[in-house]
């Protein structure tokens, strides 16, 4: 399942503590894209990490702090998630994210949720600017264990994140895409 940019639904609600998974309008799961409107060829890790090549120096952006800066926020809101910092969660994502976040967080209830990243990794996969907006596609790797599952496991996913073009604000969370769950 997927999050693409601008749908407004998120969540990964899976029962093991996560929070993303995606949905259109209609609550109909949507094909495998990403914002800029590519179809992702396949869903296992293989396959997957040959979909997008990063640009070299997207768009005036320095990558490795771009990639330092968004494995950082991975943190930052698994964290918010774990705890239900509803705070930083709206300070992280767009409105629609957030609201769905909320709206997930409120059919977990009062149950913990834990989650360990032993390893994670980042590439930028795309880079799209319009007149208010720059889009990044960040694919995030590595190892994560959930709750009570007794080793880590390997995830991919891939984040769509936004900010404002004219006040370089914070980058917001607008989407998740996932590759191998």
């Amino acid at each position: 399942p997927d999050l693409a940019y601008g749908q407004g639904a998120a969540s990964r609600s899976q029962g093991n503590g996560s929070p993303f998974q995606h949905q259109n309008q209609n609550g109909q799961a949507r094909p495998d894209t990403n914002f800029f409107g590519t179809q992702r060829a396949a869903t296992n890790p293989v396959a997957a990490t040959g979909a997008f090549s990063a640009p070299p120096q997207p768009l005036g952006l320095d990558q490795a702090e771009l990639v330092t800066s968004a494995k950082t926020m991975f943190m930052r809101l698994q964290r918010a998630w774990d705890a239900n910092e509803q705070g930083d969660l709206f300070e992280l994502t767009t409105p629609d994210m957030f609201a769905q976040l909320k709206r997930d967080l409120e059919g977990r209830g009062s149950q913990p949720s834990r989650t360990e990243v032993p390893q994670l990794d980042a590439e930028v996969l795309g880079v799209e600017s319009t007149a208010n907006e720059t889009f990044v596609s960040v694919r995030f790797y590595g190892q994560m264990r959930e709750d009570d599952a007794p080793t880590a496991q390997p995830f991919q996913e891939v984040w769509n994140i936004v900010r404002s073009a004219h006040t370089g604000d914070t980058w917001r969370l607008a989407g998740i895409q996932q590759l191998d769950r």
